[in-house]
């Protein structure tokens, strides 16, 4: 705990929000949306919004952000 001291006040602060927002998503859960099949949802908008918080984002956003779907495609010749 002392090696945090070492940085600026508000570098630990960011640092000690960084690793509990991580810690706060790594505890999401998320459904299927019922209608759409490839959509999905944060199960607890409670836990959603206190990371959000933290993160100093919009909840929605950041739901929009972790439910994004990618998909790569690639041409075989």
């Amino acid at each position: 705990m002392r090696a945090i001291e070492t940085f600026a006040p508000n570098s630990e602060q960011q640092i000690w929000n960084i690793l509990a927002s991580i810690l706060l998503l790594g505890n999401l859960n998320f459904i299927e949306s019922e209608a759409n099949f490839d959509e999905s949802f944060v199960k607890d908008r409670n836990e959603l919004q206190i990371c959000a918080n933290i993160l100093q984002v919009e909840s929605i956003q950041l739901e929009k952000a972790l439910c994004m779907q990618v998909k790569l495609l690639f041409k075989i010749f």
